[in-house]
């Protein structure tokens, strides 16, 4: 039966999946997450710090019965990319369509599936639930978190985008894997960051972050943040990590040894039968937009609302408004 849904999950492109019961988040996570809270680590991100009794318990997550289960999915994108010489730099992840919408649509049809044959309700997370993301696929035996607080397939990478289906069905599940932390402990992330955002305990200090910075932030990045040819977000520290082998690309699908990466690496105990697929590919809708890869810093600049809209329409930079973005391009050098 686990086969039967890992087949429905893989059809629509997804790389990994695994299904758990839904339970409360451990003491032990809890306890962490509400003490990085405590410490401003949020920044303004006001809502990290909302629906906390769902967050602990994602039973909560449904109405009435509440969630029986959780099938999380890892999805993979374009690690590989090279913009012009001088292109400002886009986080890799946001050069393709909106991850949240291309997601749903392919985790919809998994529903329309799979529905049929365990009824119940049934909701997609993609980023858009009090729900602790990387704790549940970690649990989940999809990897290893690591310092840099990305969730990592040892010997795969971290490039992957995790959606979940949470649903009153009552299904069969892989066993919980104790204990989600922790990866090598090797500290490559924590010297990479350029601004010291990692506290070196698989948290990040977001009002650090250069990710945060430019996309979340509501206030203009300090001055003495260093943020370098960055425009949108920051893929330092999980490129960084000697876990990521993947530097090469995937976007015409790539046979990978993952199971035998994953399950034998020294630091994870972490089965993996069966919730790899044998090929890892790039949907066609996260190739990355070759307009991202070539606009100059002066292009940038010119851009009008109306051409901001349309050049992202169909990408997860919409969400941050042109405002927000020509206030980190007062960075860059003018010429």
């Amino acid at each position: 039966m686990l086969a039967d849904i890992r087949r429905e999950v893989f059809a629509v492109g997804a790389y990994a999946c695994g299904v758990v019961r839904a339970m409360p988040v451990t003491a032990e996570a809890v306890t962490r997450y509400e003490e990085w809270l405590a410490d401003g680590n949020a920044g303004n991100m006001d809502y990290l710090g909302r629906y906390g009794e769902v967050r602990r318990d994602p039973r909560l997550l449904l109405d009435g019965e509440g969630a029986r289960t959780l099938i999380v999915t890892l999805f993979a994108y374009q690690d590989n990319v090279h913009p012009a010489e001088g292109v400002p730099y886009i986080a890799h992840y946001a050069l393709g369509q909106d991850y949240h919408d291309v997601l749903r649509r392919r985790l919809k049809t998994v529903i329309g599936q799979l529905r049929p044959r365990f009824g119940g309700k049934w909701r997609i997370c993609v980023d858009s639930a009090p729900l602790m993301e990387r704790y549940w696929a970690a649990r989940a035996g999809l990897g290893v978190i690591g310092d840099n607080g990305c969730l990592i397939v040892p010997g795969v990478g971290a490039n992957f985008f995790i959606a979940t289906i949470v649903t009153t069905a009552q299904m069969p599940t892989d066993d919980p894997v104790e204990g989600t932390s922790h990866c090598l402990g090797c500290g490559r992330c924590v010297r990479a960051c350029p601004t010291g955002a990692l506290r070196g305990d698989g948290s990040v200090d977001a009002r650090r972050c250069i990710s945060y910075l430019t996309i979340e932030s509501h206030d203009d990045i300090p001055a003495d943040i260093p943020t370098g040819n960055t425009l949108y977000g920051c893929d330092v520290c999980r490129r960084a990590c000697p876990l990521v082998c993947c530097k090469t690309d995937i976007g015409q699908g790539r046979q990978l040894e993952h199971s035998k990466n994953l399950e034998n690496s020294e630091h994870s105990s972490v089965s993996t039968s069966g919730k790899f697929a044998e090929t890892m590919t790039v949907l066609p809708e996260f190739t990355p937009d070759s307009r991202l890869l070539s606009m100059t810093v002066a292009d940038w600049r010119a851009l009008d609302d109306e051409g901001y809209a349309a050049l992202t329409a169909h990408s997860a930079m919409r969400r941050v408004s042109l405002d927000k973005l020509r206030s980190t391009l007062r960075r860059f050098p003018k010429g």
